[in-house]
This record gives structure tokens, sequence and C-alpha cells, in this order.
């Protein structure tokens, strides 16, 4: 039982891992969701999170952005306390989307890219604990390094896709992301939807990170709903008819550059404070993620590789 105001009764686990754990509870008559993080080095965490939630309540009280985004009832160092969202998460990864689905998150994504808040100055970063983009990408070079490599896994191709990053890093611009819009994190009630989990959201990821990062890990991971987030990818462009993709090619491939990376390292490591991914590398994932690859160096937009 986490050590929380007295006020807070009646807790029901939801989810527990090594980065940390979550509550259905009661606080003053009202259901409420409970964070709280499991690893010290996570606290800033917390701080975000709430920062997050005012910077999107703020946001969808301003636009329709689609969904709806819980209070902040209680923050305390190492939780969290918000207004409970009623629903089910949006999809599974074992279902895939439905066209309604993929209309919704477009549109969706295209409404907080259109209405993020600018912060002139801030330095893109590809991980909050890093501040720069190049620091991001040395962090996740060392981590490769040290991780145990299957041997069909070519170190080359890696290097290529670091030699990418170094060159390209220059073309990103920051930009408001939550950083891990996902169908869990989006809960559906009869028709309605709340977006939930801020404790990614900064200023200072790269524009186009939430698309990116929400369709390019079902497209390597999940060979069974890949064409639906490759069509997601297609719609987010087709609605947010201001942005050329070809233009922004380079953004938004930099981008597919490090996730694809970070997979290779997800796959080959264990979930730990920094990712839960579940999945391990095989020759099959492997090939897909070297035809993500091969799109990005044949100047293609990464949703467009043939897996």
């Amino acid at each position: 039982m986490p050590e929380l105001p007295p006020q807070i009764i009646d807790f029901d686990i939801i989810r527990e891992n090594q980065r940390f754990s979550t509550y259905k509870a009661s606080y003053e008559g009202h259901q409420v969701f409970v964070k709280q993080i499991s690893d010290s080095a996570l606290l800033g965490n917390i701080e975000r999170e709430a920062k997050g939630l005012e910077i999107f309540s703020q946001m969808a009280a301003e636009h329709d952005i689609g969904f709806a985004v819980p209070q902040l009832v209680l923050q305390g160092e190492d939780y969290v306390v918000t207004s409970w969202a009623k629903g089910e998460p949006l999809v599974t990864d074992s279902v895939g989307i439905t066209p309604e689905q993929i209309e919704f998150l477009a549109k969706s994504l295209v409404a907080i890219d259109r209405y993020a808040p600018a912060e002139p100055g801030v330095q893109v970063v590809f991980d909050i604990e890093t501040t720069k983009a190049s620091e991001s990408v040395g962090v996740l070079h060392s981590r490769l390094e040290q991780a145990v490599l299957p041997d069909y896994v070519e170190p080359e191709l890696i290097h290529r896709g670091f030699t990418y990053l170094a060159k390209h890093l220059d073309t990103l611009k920051p930009r408001l992301a939550h950083a891990d819009i996902n169908p869990s994190n989006i809960i559906e009630s009869h028709g309605k939807y709340t977006l939930i989990d801020y404790e990614f959201t900064s200023l200072a990821w790269p524009r186009f990170y939430d698309l990116v990062n929400l369709t390019i890990g079902r497209i390597v991971l999940f060979p069974d709903i890949a064409p639906g987030f490759q069509r997601l990818a297609e719609r987010y462009f087709e609605i947010n008819d201001a942005i050329d993709p070809n233009a922004s090619k380079l953004q938004i491939n930099t981008i597919a550059m490090y996730r694809t990376l970070s997979l290779v390292w997800e796959l080959a490591t264990k979930p730990n404070q920094f990712h839960n991914t579940g999945q391990v590398m095989t020759p099959e994932m492997y090939a897909r993620q070297s035809s993500v690859f091969a799109a990005i160096m044949d100047d293609k937009l990464y949703f467009e590789a043939q897996l």
C-alpha cells in the first residue's frame, strides 16, 4: 500500500511494474486515479506529469482537441492523484484500429500540432533526462553498445542509422508532445475520449514525435495491425494539409530513425526503468526494422516501408 494522504482510501491496484504503480481509489467521495513511482530516479516524472496535465487542460479548454484531460487532484513528491477517467482503453495491440478510430486519432494528433504552445529557445530532445537531441542520441548509442545483440543484427546498419541521425538532427524543431499517446492511454466511454498519463509531456520533443511514436512501434512490432497504423500516418497528413510531408520528410524520418534504433535496444534488453517493451528480438522482427531503415535511406517516409 502506498504512503499517501489518509483521505485517499479503498485502493484497488491497476498495474505494477519497475517504473510505477497505479491504483483506483476514493478521495472525498469521488473515484480517483493514483500514480506513484517505483524508482526514486523517476521523481522528476511527477512534476512533468502535473505540468503536462496543466498544459493539455488549458489547450483542451481553448480548442477542440478531441479528448478530455483528467483534473489534477493532489500532487506529492512521488505521486499524483487525478480525476478518474471512466471507460475502457481505445484499442489493444492484438485487435488493431477501426477506420473510425484512425480518423479520431489523426484529427486529435493534428489538433495538438496546430494548437501546441510555442516555447522559443527550447532545445530539442529525444529523452527527457537529457538537455539536447545530440545528447539523447549519445545515450542511446551507449546503451546499444552495451546491449547483447543477436548475430543477425548488422552492426553496419546500426552505424548507418546513427550517421543519419548525426546528419539530420539540425532539421528538428521543438514542439509540445504528450510523448506516450497510445491506445492504452486513451480511455473511451460512449464515444467520448480521455487522454491519460502525462509523465513524458514536454515542450522539447521534436515536432511530429507523437505521430511517429504512436505508429512506428506498432508498424514494426505487430504485423497484423501494421497497415492500420500506416494508414493513420497517411491520414494525419491528409488532414494536416498545411504541412507537406515531403517538405518535412527529414524531420519525420529523423524521429523514425531514432525510434527504430531505440526499438533495437528495447528488444535486446529486458523491461527496465527506461522501457516496458515486452517483446524480444527475432529475425522476423529485425527484418521489419530493416525495412523501415531501408525506406528512410531510400528517402521515403518511414510509413511507406514495404513490410
